[in-house]
């Protein structure tokens, strides 16, 4: 670069000289020739006068040429030289003269070197910026890491790098996802929430409580905070945030795992009490009197109450480590909403409550998990029963909602606070209200969440407190995710997180 500038202003300087060479020529020749037109003068004094005109102009010529131009370009072409080599050859100059040119390229000069100076001075300034804004992220506790707009790592502080098992040189410039591995127990992941954030925003802000991070053999649970930057002038476009919660989290873990462990070996001595209940009643039925019959009612229905407790305490530890299997299909919604409801109906029935069913006639086909489907029913219809009053109804309502199809269970009960509506669905959440006052373990709305997510459906809830509550998720018609399939009639198996995230991508 120094060779190619210092190149060019010489070039111009030998195309002033050229340009001086063809004045003094034209002088010379234009005094010849006035001479011969009007002056009788012989051809050899014509040829000296015209001479000595070119050498006089061209004396003068040079003399401003070198005064004026050469020289000052010549400081100058030193001076960017001066600066441009590297800092140990760099040597000072010193421009004399009080000549115009010269005092107009010594200020020229000295502006030069300000201006170099204080780029120089930013520069450093700059980079003793980056340098301290780089120390304080290597001594926070939490991790940070921000990436480019290919989702490639752009920087990772010491944590970071700490998480990731990983040096800088080694992770700088690798694609996030190849990195770590997030599990996201909740609504939503960071892919959909960044394909969505480029679409609808210039800035986002998203925090995930609980994600499960895995990297190179190491588990951690975490809470996650990103923030989204469009068309960023550094190409930082995501600055992620990690706050490693494994120890709290990793206690409930060991907890759900050791009550998962406790309720899969009840599985199986309560699944031969039920059965043996069934036998009892088949047997008793002609015999026993209306009292026996009640007493006989009541242990069948806590029987199949402790089954679903254990039910759900297995399908929520599957779901936090993603081994809860779907398999999608199309199945007839009306017969499956009917036949959950007729089984549930005589524990309404033991406690007065009364299950209303209304649905059209013809309602499309569903694309869902049927035992998850009835899972999530026997939940809400369950919870409408708990916290309905005595005597009350519960109406289950089917609808058609363009390419799905909605279900509603309704009751005029106690009703939920507006100001606990939104933690119904986290796990183990329980109102203090009804703590004491209603059994249960705080897990059937979360699982039944998990589920409802899990096909690409919503599920939702209203209240007002003591007018009841409405509880509804809507599914998918197996017809809007039909031609997405490969082969219809053996359906689609997914597990509980990522699998069906967003199922609005299979509709038509």
């Amino acid at each position: 670069m120094q060779k190619d500038l210092i190149r060019q202003l010489r070039a111009h300087i030998s195309w002033v000289m050229f340009l001086s060479y063809g004045i003094v020529a034209a002088s010379g020749t234009l005094t010849w020739l006035l001479l011969n037109i009007y002056f009788d003068i012989s051809i050899e004094i014509t040829s000296i006068i015209a001479f000595g005109v070119s050498t006089f102009v061209g004396s003068i010529l040079v003399y401003f040429l070198q005064t004026f131009i050469i020289e000052p370009i010549d400081v100058l072409t030193k001076v960017i030289a001066n600066i441009l080599a590297p800092e140990e050859s760099a040597q000072t100059l010193t421009i004399k003269g009080t000549l115009l040119g010269r005092e107009l390229i010594e200020k020229l000069t000295d502006n030069i070197y300000k201006l170099v100076k204080s780029k120089e001075a930013e520069s450093q300034t700059s980079n003793s910026n980056a340098r301290y804004i780089e120390s304080i992220l290597n001594k926070l506790p939490v991790a940070v890491m921000i990436l480019d707009n290919n989702q490639s790592l752009a920087f990772a502080n010491k944590e970071a790098l700490e998480f990731i098992g990983s040096e800088q040189s080694e992770s700088i410039g690798v694609p996030f996802e190849r990195i770590v591995n997030l599990d996201f127990q909740g609504e939503g992941d960071y892919k959909s929430w960044l394909e969505s954030s480029r679409q609808n925003k210039v800035h986002d802000k998203r925090i995930w409580n609980r994600v499960k991070l895995s990297s190179k053999n190491q588990v951690r649970y975490i809470d996650l905070v990103a923030h989204y930057s469009k068309n960023d002038s550094l190409n930082q476009e995501v600055v992620l945030v990690f706050t490693d919660k494994t120890g709290s989290y990793s206690e409930d873990e060991n907890q759900l795992s050791f009550v998962a462990l406790a309720a899969h070996e009840l599985r199986g001595p309560i699944t031969v009490i039920r059965g043996y209940l069934d036998v009892l009643s088949d047997e008793l039925n002609s015999v026993a009197n209306d009292e026996q019959k009640g007493l006989l009612s009541k242990v069948v229905l806590s029987a199949n109450q402790l089954a679903t407790y254990v039910n759900n305490i297995l399908n929520v530890s599957r779901v936090d480590q993603n081994e809860l299997k779907l398999f999608i299909k199309e199945e007839d919604i009306i017969s499956t909403t009917k036949e959950t409801v007729d089984e549930i109906g005589l524990r309404a029935t033991a406690l007065n409550r009364k299950i209303i069913l209304k649905s059209p006639q013809n309602l499309p086909t569903v694309a869902i998990d049927k035992v998850g489907i009835t899972e999530v029913l026997n939940n809400l219809v369950d919870n409408a029963i708990k916290y309905s009053y005595e005597g009350g109804e519960i109406v289950v309502e089917l609808r058609q909602r363009g390419d799905q199809v909605e279900v509603i269970v309704q009751d005029r009960g106690i009703g939920i606070p507006s100001s606990v509506i939104g933690n119904l669905f986290k796990k183990f959440y329980r109102s203090h209200r009804t703590k004491g006052a209603v059994g249960g373990t705080g897990l059937g709305l979360y699982l039944s969440k998990a589920i409802i997510d899990a096909h690409g459906g919503q599920i939702y809830v209203s209240s007002k407190e003591g007018e009841g509550s409405t509880f509804g998720f809507l599914v998918p018609t197996f017809a809007s995710v039909a031609n997405k399939l490969e082969q219809p009639e053996k359906g689609i198996v997914r597990s509980s997180h990522g699998w069906i995230k967003n199922h609005a991508m299979y509709r038509k």
